[in-house]
């Protein structure tokens, strides 16, 4: 367990990151009949890439970066129940658009409830829930009430924008 605390059942907010105002952002999308997921980032402001996950070896590659914007949304619950809450709101918190998510995964054995309004997407994948927080998509296992070994698969905040040439564009 990893930085949970059992009474308020809440995450302890971890300091930041110092790698600027705010961290990345971004959605995955998982494919349905393959070991692969599509993490979008988004940022810095109007730049977006994307990033092949593969789930098998938690191994990411740099897909394409553009100016512009994906519209992205996505989740299902499993054994515990992942509750995605949905906000709209003009004048939203620092750091967040005028969408945004925060989850909460509900253990129905041992009524155990917990809250993560830090989250910006989260799914179960492969046996394991995944999340993102703070331009990073972590993973772990759940056990009876709480987190069993939470690691970061990857740190989405340090990509700086690449101009890279379309795969089917004629080289110059």
């Amino acid at each position: 367990m990893s930085d949970h605390d059992n009474e308020s059942a809440t995450v302890k907010p971890k300091p930041s990151s110092g790698r600027g105002k705010f961290p990345a952002r971004l959605h995955v999308l998982l494919a349905r009949d393959a070991k692969v997921g599509l993490v979008i980032r988004r940022g810095p402001s109007k730049s977006v890439c994307t990033v092949l996950w593969n789930r098998e070896r938690d191994t990411f590659k740099l897909g394409q970066w553009m100016r512009g914007r994906i519209y992205e949304r996505r989740c299902e619950p499993k054994s515990w129940t992942l509750r995605k809450l949905a906000f709209a709101e003009i004048g939203a918190p620092p750091g967040r658009g005028c969408y945004w998510d925060a989850h909460e995964l509900r253990h129905e054995s041992t009524d155990t409830v917990l809250s993560f309004p830090e989250w910006e997407w989260a799914d179960f994948v492969d046996g394991r829930l995944v999340w993102v927080v703070e331009g990073q998509l972590r993973a772990t296992r759940l056990g009876r009430g709480n987190f069993l070994c939470e690691k970061v698969l990857h740190d989405f905040n340090d990509m700086k924008f690449e101009s890279i040439a379309a795969p089917y564009q004629p080289q110059t």
